[in-house]
């Protein structure tokens, strides 16, 4: 093979001669490769990728903190394309904030709610949670959802 010419370009340090690219596509869309022999012979090569943005973030829906060693704690959890969360706030029936963190990166093992209410145990039942972060494109996405406190 003499050249491959891929019609994107990324800053991999791969020059256009690269016989292999790995990419992480932000947008669905036509990948191309074209491949020429030391004969002058040409071949080419196209995939369709079809990028799927389901938001990419994740809160559990029901954890119980018993200091069992399962799902003590609730966190956030994010895919790839998730950076950074802004803000993850937690609120009791009445409104009251129970918890709140901001600025962190999803399964930050270090930002978790406990089922702490100030200095005493939440009681159970169904609590609201309000958050936001920001994917790689630099869009922000927010969410809010409800999570089952168990004892």
């Amino acid at each position: 093979i003499q050249a491959y010419r891929w019609n994107f370009a990324l800053d991999d340090g791969c020059q256009e001669d690269c016989p292999a690219r790995s990419i992480t596509p932000l947008e669905s869309g036509f990948f191309i490769v074209e491949v020429e022999s030391a004969l002058g012979c040409m071949v080419q090569d196209t995939v369709f990728v079809r990028v799927i943005d389901d938001g990419g973030l994740f809160v559990p829906n029901a954890f119980s903190p018993n200091n069992d060693g399962i799902n003590d704690v609730l966190q956030v959890f994010g895919g790839p394309s998730i950076q950074m969360i802004d803000h993850f706030e937690v609120f009791d029936r009445w409104g009251r904030m129970v918890f709140s963190a901001k600025d962190f990166i999803p399964g930050d093992q270090n930002v978790t709610w406990d089922g702490q209410s100030g200095a005493t145990m939440a009681k159970p039942g169904v609590y609201v949670y309000m958050l936001r972060g920001m994917n790689i494109k630099g869009e922000v996405k927010e969410f809010a959802g409800e999570v089952t406190l168990l004892r």
